[in-house]
């Protein structure tokens, strides 16, 4: 029961910011997930929905190739970012993930397995930010468990790749 309640109340709180991010014009929000198959022989796959003002503006699923599920979600953030701040008037960005281990590890220049998407998105966002003091970026962990509308969007968006 209290799992339960826990659930409905960070259900509600996704909700208000997400409703906060669709009534802001700089703000693009994006749902990211990505998934390792089950058979070895396939790769995983990394998608990422981009939105603003309550429309969808984009939407990418890559390979990310044989990788652990951090290096998956790490690309999956990767592209977001990448994808977020070439939107013009993008002054906010909510990356919304059920993965804020990849997500801290998305900022760590540091040696690390996928150290290549932490530098791109380390320099992504170095640009990005130095062009407006107003720029802000927030991830915003999703419970998996929840399947929270657009975090759930993203994830049928990869089993249809799947398939």
């Amino acid at each position: 029961m209290e799992d339960d309640e826990a659930l409905q109340a960070c259900e509600n709180t996704l909700n208000d910011l997400l409703n906060e991010a669709k009534k802001d014009n700089g703000a693009v929000y994006c749902s990211r997930d990505a998934t390792l198959p089950d058979n070895t022989q396939h790769t995983a796959v990394s998608a990422a929905l981009l939105y603003q003002q309550g429309e969808q503006i984009h939407q990418v699923r890559h390979p990310a190739g044989r990788v652990t599920a951090p290096d998956a979600e790490l690309f999956a953030i990767s592209s977001a970012i990448t994808l977020a701040t070439q939107q013009d008037n993008c002054k906010r960005i909510y990356i919304f993930t059920d993965s804020i281990a990849s997500a801290k590890w998305a900022v760590d220049p540091s040696v690390h397995s996928g150290q290549g998407h932490s530098l791109a998105v380390c320099r992504t966002l170095t640009a990005w930010l130095g062009k407006d003091p107003d720029c802000r970026v927030f991830f915003i962990q999703v419970p998996s468990k929840l399947e929270w509308s657009i975090h759930k969007e993203a994830k049928k968006t990869i089993v249809c790749q799947i398939m």
